[in-house]
């Protein structure tokens, strides 16, 4: 399940399919709970967890983060299946400096990683894994709630 934290630090900034993409303290992404590894208690209510970016590649890295919200209930999002296993990204294209809107679907348990870099428009980066050999970068006009909706849907 793609589940929705806001990061309080990270302990390391990480390389995603070879792309390095720093996430920022205090602010909400969408992680997969399939890469979640090693959930622990840092205080009454914090979480620290090591993310896997790659779970199918020996050459995968990881990053340990502290996110805002018990242990126990990033535990039981986790165990929530995907309701729909393929979603449909509104993927923005540019051509030429007109930006074009095209459907992509991607399965939900290849997102890697959502971040809502402009919330004005709105644009999400989602980081999609293309079977373990690399990592897609696309930009989206949904929103995180948007994204969580679909694969609930």
């Amino acid at each position: 399940m793609l589940i929705s934290l806001t990061l309080l630090a990270s302990t390391d900034f990480p390389q995603i399919g070879g792309i390095a993409y720093p996430l920022t303290a205090s602010t909400a992404y969408l992680f997969n709970g399939n890469r979640i590894k090693t959930a622990k208690t840092y205080s009454a209510a914090d979480t620290e967890f090591e993310y896997v970016f790659e779970p199918d590649s020996r050459h995968s890295s990881y990053a340990v983060f502290r996110v805002d919200g018990e242990v126990t209930a990033l535990a039981a999002s986790i165990e929530t299946g995907y309701t729909s296993q393929f979603i449909a990204l509104s993927v923005v294209e540019d051509y030429d400096g007109e930006e074009v809107t095209e459907t992509r679907y991607v399965n939900a348990a290849d997102v890697i990683l959502c971040d809502a870099f402009d919330t004005t428009t709105p644009k999400t980066a989602v980081f999609v894994s293309m079977g373990g050999v690399s990592v897609k970068r696309y930009v989206v006009s949904q929103t995180l709630a948007e994204i969580v909706t679909l694969c609930t849907s």
